[in-house]
């Protein structure tokens, strides 16, 4: 006679609580079908098996299918409250949301684009930052770098590779001096990143600060309304500015050990969104149509993970969030090969900070009427929503 013995199971999954209840022989045993919500139990319906959680005393051990989809580790994310209450008004195409078929579209084009690394490619460069990291000889790595020569290169082209060049060395003694342990605290693999990339960002270490910087595009919006306080206040990682065109605070950088995360992506959407409003205050005289196309960047590091986001208007009523870029960075100088996701970040960067230099300009030639457009502008935005307001 067969034995059995009692186990608590419990199928789970997006949108799913069902708990149930079966035998257990020592022959044994199949598990109950997993079904969302949205599934009716319909012939016609596929039973889909994706988790199960057995209980042996107090413990509980969590059991998955092959194709059972989580949350990548130390990337940014926010809970799924968070989401449902920014429906409508933050559109998310990221590897924690995507809210709809077009932002997702934009989301899954960008993964494309990092997989065909497609922003070195542009710059005819991917090919030798292949050439040089596969080159395993430690101590000559730096020389054939600075000696790297590189023909038919536009001067876009050249200045980033100076900036791969600047990037390369930096790292070079921290990966020939042992591996670099994963810490699980935020100022680790920051220090180390950030260090690098700031020139990168904005070609000038004057023009990026970094400690605890006061976040100041939300200060003056709320002055406006007399809801200032010190609680207010803002303080990040890191800023990238623009000091001659508004001060646009055009990069935002946090870092994050992983109770963080989350705080840190909110506040990487209070302030992209604060800095682009003051913007349009600034040029509301502008079209809609060129402000659409001005982006936040967001720079999220968790421990060796950045990822790159964009943050732009949607529509009058909406903003658009996207992950762009992600990269894990080397530990060690055998790993090193990590490091060409990490350029493809770079160089993206590069060229998405040069396009806003442009679109500062062409937003401020437009404000004082330099630039004539028939579209509408910012301020007719503005008198709309105030006359729904009064209305």
């Amino acid at each position: 006679m067969m034995a059995t013995s009692q186990f608590g199971f419990s199928g789970f999954g997006r949108d799913c609580c069902m708990m149930a209840t079966f035998q257990v022989g020592f022959s044994g045993f199949d598990w109950d079908c997993w079904r969302p919500n949205k599934f009716t139990d319909s012939e016609h319906q596929p039973c889909l098996k994706a988790a199960a959680v057995l209980t042996e005393g107090s413990k509980k051990y969590q059991l998955v299918t092959p194709n059972f989809q989580s949350d990548e580790q130390h990337m940014p994310k926010l809970r799924k409250c968070h989401v449902d209450v920014l429906d409508d008004l933050v559109y998310f195409g990221t590897s924690f949301a995507q809210s709809n078929p077009l932002i997702s579209n934009i989301y899954h084009t960008y993964e494309e684009d990092q997989a065909n690394y497609t922003s070195l490619r542009k710059h005819n460069i991917f090919d030798h930052v292949i050439t040089l990291l596969r080159h395993n000889d430690v101590e000559s790595f730096v020389q054939n770098v600075l000696t790297l020569e590189i023909e038919g290169l536009t001067d876009k082209a050249v200045a980033l590779l100076n900036i791969i060049r600047y990037t390369w060395v930096s790292f070079h003694p921290t990966l020939k001096n042992g591996p670099l342990l994963v810490q699980n605290h935020e100022r680790t693999y920051f220090y180390w990143e950030c260090n690098k990339i700031s020139p990168c960002c904005l070609k000038d270490r004057g023009l990026f600060r970094m400690c605890e910087t006061q976040f100041t595009s939300r200060k003056y919006l709320d002055y406006r309304t007399s809801e200032y306080t010190n609680n207010s206040l803002k303080y990040n990682d890191a800023l990238g500015y623009f000091r001659w065109l508004n001060n646009m605070e055009a990069i935002i950088v946090e870092a994050s050990s992983t109770v963080h995360t989350i705080e840190d992506c909110l506040k990487l959407l209070v302030c992209g969104i604060s800095s682009l409003r003051k913007e349009a205050i600034l040029n509301k005289n502008s079209s809609i149509a060129t402000f659409k196309k001005l982006k936040v960047f967001g720079l999220k590091s968790i421990q060796n993970q950045v990822a790159l986001s964009e943050l732009y208007m949607n529509n009058p009523t909406s903003w658009n969030f996207v992950e762009k870029r992600t990269a894990t960075l080397p530990s060690s100088w055998d790993n090193r090969i990590l490091l060409v996701k990490y350029l493809e970040l770079t160089a993206t960067i590069f060229d998405d900070i040069c396009d806003t230099h442009h679109l500062l300009q062409k937003l401020m030639e437009e404000n004082l009427g330099l630039d004539s457009t028939d579209s509408r502008s910012l301020k007719s935005m503005f008198e709309e929503q105030a006359h729904v307001r009064t209305s």
